[in-house]
């Protein structure tokens, strides 16, 4: 699963590039590490959890669903909020919005079901099933990034204005 993940990041990398053509960072390539970065852990966490009995209740699951979502929605706010290199996978939003002057979460959200789309439909050619794309995974495509437009209706100009500070305060540190 973490191979596939990477090789998913990767060309969202180039994606970014074919868009953005001569807007394209060089530090945009710092993705590559933060999309290898999550692979690896996809993969990491994919051997624990797998070492612990799947919740078999249909509530259990849906619970499960909801703390992820409502947890990532958070992860994916705070860092996609801030000045640290985004993931592939939001790069990508971020780009695409930017380019189309529509919000974050709005293009997330289509990104994210087109993403569960293009997954289902390659599990279906190459292994002939859904594999492990199911309904938590079509909840998640949609409610992440609902959520991310939660926290930044919420909390979006609060946080600026401490990323703000901070930066004032280490420029005046360094002069």
């Amino acid at each position: 699963m973490g191979l596939a993940t990477i090789m998913w990041q990767t060309f969202l990398v180039l994606l970014q590039f074919i868009i953005l053509r001569r807007d394209f960072k060089p530090w945009i390539l710092l993705q590559l590490i933060t999309g290898f970065l999550f692979g690896y852990c996809n993969t990491f966490a994919c051997w624990v959890f797998g070492l612990f009995p799947a919740p078999q209740s249909i509530v259990m699951r849906l619970l499960f669903t909801c703390i992820g979502f409502v947890v990532g929605g958070f992860g994916v706010w705070l860092y996609s909020s801030s000045d640290v290199i985004n993931m592939p996978s939001e790069g990508i939003v971020v780009v695409i919005a930017e380019k189309l002057g529509k919000p974050f979460h709005i293009i997330k959200i289509f990104f994210d079901v087109t993403s569960v789309l293009i997954a289902g439909s390659c599990c279906l050619i190459f292994i002939r099933s859904l594999g492990s794309v199911g309904i938590g995974t079509v909840i998640i495509s949609i409610m992440l990034g609902t959520m991310v437009g939660v926290y930044s209706r919420a909390w979006g100009n609060k946080l600026k204005g401490i990323f703000e500070k901070d930066k004032s305060l280490i420029k005046a540190k360094s002069e």
